[in-house]
């Protein structure tokens, strides 16, 4: 399996890639500027901290999230390395999730230590369509990578 460097210069590569075809898109009209920033957003932010690797104790992406990688260690209890975290669609389904009940558990700490109620504003549908693109396409090549080389090596020895 590629290393984990290896697959962030590969997603990286591609990030750069779809953010030239983005400002080319929306200087020529055909691409809203806010949907290309909530997908290019969404998915440097997966890149760098939503990887397939978080269920792994000692990896590049756990070691980003600093002090805070304490929150993905019931994660990584729930969901054993190269099993639920390594499918397609249900992987990053299972780390949106996740960070999602993180997000809204800080939201009601937050409210509740304030004491006053918080508001937010919902964005529109086309946005969160394209930032959870932007948050399944990295996780999408990360285990293409992950399958690609498993297959021109072979068989792991264990």
């Amino acid at each position: 399996m590629p290393s984990g460097r290896v697959h962030l210069v590969a997603e990286l590569v591609v990030l750069g890639s779809l953010s030239a075809a983005a400002a080319v898109a929306a200087s020529r009209g055909g691409l809203s500027p806010g949907l290309a920033a909530a997908f290019l957003g969404a998915f440097l932010f997966a890149t760098l901290l939503l990887s397939p690797d978080l269920d792994l104790a000692r990896s590049d992406a756990a070691r980003r999230w600093g002090i805070a990688r304490i929150l993905w260690l019931p994660y990584a209890k729930l969901f054993r390395h190269r099993r639920v975290s390594h499918r397609p669609v249900l992987g990053p389904l299972t780390r949106i999730v996740y960070f999602a009940v993180l997000v809204l558990a800080g939201f009601v700490a937050v409210r509740a230590a304030g004491g006053r109620p918080m508001t937010i504003r919902r964005p529109g549908w086309t946005i969160v369509g394209a930032a959870v693109l932007g948050l399944y396409a990295p996780n999408l090549l990360h285990i293409l990578l992950d399958r690609i080389t498993g297959r021109v090596r072979g068989p792991s020895r264990r």
